[in-house]
């Protein structure tokens, strides 16, 4: 995955794919003279890294009305190398929304946040935060994001820093230099102002960021999310529980309302073969199943004998296309 990635961006040579691991992790300078990987190394391409840093997980939640009011959550665990995709991955398929449009024939679903510059932002926190710490933490409110991971900035560097021209100083140089080679981030301390960047030209807020509790927070204004609300509630003269359901349909994907249409029609029915009348893959729908329990959309009764499935009143009448 590494070497594909860092080919693309051609920050290593053809030859690195004759290379063996070992010359590879040499070369990244993961590997020292004696033979013994660097905990980077073990954090970057290992397969299981809570057994080398039992902190260095990424954490997502959704919350409702305040910090106690946790809706569902998600802990990525895998190789650094891998966790910027991953953690995408999860917040299109369940946290956030991707409005769609189309460019002649072609369906774009573009995330509603810049997906480059909170690409950046993700990969700054794996890069720069403390990993003698907590784990990093996304939290994801109706009309913001939070994004937080440990470790202060360097000595002498400030938020007005990071917002002017200035050198790169990385808390983690081996995984840095792996970062950058694979083409996830710059070398030359551009982060931000390829955030800032972005943001601008989708004439979009700009992310605040500020120190504080030992780390930095970066609070990312959801404001297409916000628009898309305000345009269905007036449309409709939804309010209260009504603009709570449209919040909640909003966020979910088309298979997923797919799902729910074929549970409300056929409650009895066990996975599998609801799986099989849906016509989605066993394995996806099981991750989709999981998901929409975890919000509280669908609801195994295990009351009756029958256990059937209840879907929850709030997205229970929700329209589908014929």
């Amino acid at each position: 995955y590494f070497i594909r990635a860092a080919l693309r961006k051609n920050r290593i040579g053809q030859g690195a794919l004759n290379d063996s691991i070992e010359k590879i992790l040499r070369n990244l300078d993961l590997m020292n003279k004696q033979g013994q990987l660097t905990n980077a190394a073990l954090l970057l391409f290992g397969k299981n890294i809570r057994q080398w840093c039992r902190m260095a997980t990424f954490r997502i939640g959704r919350f409702g009305a305040s910090r106690a009011d946790l809706i569902m959550q998600d802990e990525i665990d895998c190789p650094l190398i891998k966790m910027p995709d991953k953690i995408i991955g999860v917040l299109r398929s369940g946290y956030l929304v991707s409005p769609i449009h189309y460019e002649g024939l072609q369906r774009i679903e573009p995330l509603e946040i810049p997906e480059d510059a909170m690409r950046e932002m993700i990969c700054n926190a794996i890069v720069h935060r403390d990993y003698t710490g907590t784990f990093t933490q996304m939290r994801i409110w109706a009309d913001h994001i939070e994004l937080w991971n440990q470790g202060t900035l360097p000595p002498d560097y400030t938020i007005d820093t990071l917002m002017q021209d200035h050198e790169s100083y990385p808390r983690n140089t081996l995984i840095a230099d792996a970062f950058f080679r694979a083409g996830f981030i710059e070398a030359w301390g551009r982060g931000y102002e390829k955030i800032r960047e972005t943001f601008k030209d989708e004439q979009l807020q700009m992310p605040t960021f500020e120190q504080v509790r030992g780390g930095v927070l970066a609070t990312i204004k959801r404001e297409k999310f916000i628009a898309m609300q305000q345009q269905k509630d007036g449309a409709s003269g939804a309010s209260g529980a009504s603009a709570v359901r449209n919040i909640i349909i909003s966020q979910l994907t088309e298979r997923q309302l797919h799902i729910i249409k074929f549970i409300a029609e056929n409650p009895l029915l066990s996975v599998k073969k609801l799986a099989q009348v849906a016509q989605v893959p066993y394995r996806t729908f099981q991750r989709d199943l999981a998901a929409l329990q975890k919000q509280g959309i669908i609801i195994r009764d295990g009351n009756t004998s029958a256990k059937k499935w209840i879907v929850s009143d709030n997205v229970s009448d929700i329209p589908t296309e014929e």
